[in-house]
């Protein structure tokens, strides 16, 4: 007998959703870089995503700091991260994680990041995480683990685009989010 209710792969919104922020990185990025913040957690509740979308532009000279027209990093590789953002329960403005241990445990963060080369009409998904959170009593800390960066560099011809999709929920109401730049560790 066949299955009456077949299985059917549904689009993936985020990767065909527009983008609420853009960033173009320039020859020199002057990192680390808040690149774009949510402003709130209205993304969640306006969007089929229900997460912040935000293209990160790389052209064939961004981020390679020339010094007199020799590029100084020639990859213009960089690391793209993305969060929470001026949590409510957090020790200051911008903050990412709860100082309060109810808050901490009913911290939900997820990112999926994608590409689209020059010559592309898609986006590939290149990686996803889900952090799980615990907390630490002494001393009071918040401990988050699951989180990624990704690493991009420059494209080999135009632009190519890094799409993060970026979402946070702390306890049942969406938060504040951030995507940022950073320059790579050293090999």
């Amino acid at each position: 007998m066949t299955n009456p209710f077949p299985i059917v792969q549904l689009p993936d919104f985020c990767a065909t959703a527009d983008a609420q922020a853009t960033y173009w990185v320039p020859a020199t990025q002057g990192l680390p870089h808040l690149v774009a913040t949510s402003g709130s957690g209205s993304y969640y509740y306006t969007s089929l995503c229900k997460a912040y979308v935000v293209d990160v532009k790389m052209a064939t000279y961004s981020n390679t700091d020339p010094i007199n027209g020799v590029p100084t990093n020639p990859t213009g590789r960089l690391l793209i991260g993305a969060g929470a953002y001026d949590l409510p329960s957090s020790a200051g403005f911008g903050g990412d994680r709860p100082i309060v241990q109810e808050d901490c445990n009913r911290l939900k963060i997820w990112a999926r990041f994608y590409l689209k080369r020059h010559n592309e009409d898609h986006f590939t998904e290149l990686d996803e995480f889900h952090t799980t959170t615990s907390w630490k009593a002494d001393p009071p800390f918040c401990m988050m683990q699951g989180a990624k960066e990704i690493s991009a560099q420059v494209s080999q011809d135009g632009w190519d685009t890094y799409r993060v999709v970026i979402g946070t929920i702390l306890r049942t109401s969406a938060q504040e989010v951030a995507v940022t730049l950073a320059t790579t560790p050293p090999a």
